[in-house]
């Protein structure tokens, strides 16, 4: 227990002891988002602020023709993946680290990677498809090209897994 400081020198009940203070850099957690279209997928092992300019929705319910998108309010919890929807007129926003009360998701059929992952099974991935009325749809991954038996799924986005929108067709 140290009573009384001067410098690096703290006084305790035992005697003395000395102490080093050193300053540390501390981590920023940012992660910038490039908007291509007016949607994107984001997915991050820590919580963020929603900025100015964005909307984020988790995917809480599916069918073959269509999703239900619930909207998240202010934080995206971390190791939620989120669909982003673009209402400002930048193309590139950063999310930053916070430690405000993030919503409690207790539905979310969307999963992501935090680093560069191949999925072997199949799923769909956000696309943007000019023939239906939002602009953007969920179409079926690619494979890969070499044996067709992955498809990779860039660090830090989302996709919804085809075993989600089977079982979930089938209950309806």
């Amino acid at each position: 227990y140290a009573a009384e400081g001067n410098g690096d020198q703290f006084n305790h009940s035992h005697g003395s002891i000395a102490v080093s203070f050193a300053k540390l850099d501390v981590m920023e957690l940012t992660k910038s988002v490039t908007f291509a279209a007016e949607y994107a997928t984001l997915y991050l092992g820590y919580k963020v602020a929603i900025p100015a300019g964005v909307e984020a929705y988790v995917l809480t319910g599916v069918n073959p023709t269509w999703v239900e998108l619930t909207q998240l309010n202010n934080v995206i919890p971390a190791n939620t993946a989120v669909i982003l929807k673009k209402t400002g007129t930048a193309n590139s926003y950063n999310f930053y680290y916070t430690s405000d009360e993030a919503d409690d998701v207790k539905t979310n059929y969307l999963e992501g990677s935090i680093a560069d992952r191949y999925i072997t099974e199949d799923a769909y991935v956000l696309t943007a498809d000019t023939n239906v009325e939002y602009g953007v749809c969920f179409g079926l991954a690619t494979k890969n090209q070499a044996n067709g038996s992955a498809f990779k799924n860039n660090a830090n986005k989302a996709y919804l897994p085809a075993t989600s929108v089977a079982s979930l067709s089938a209950s309806l």
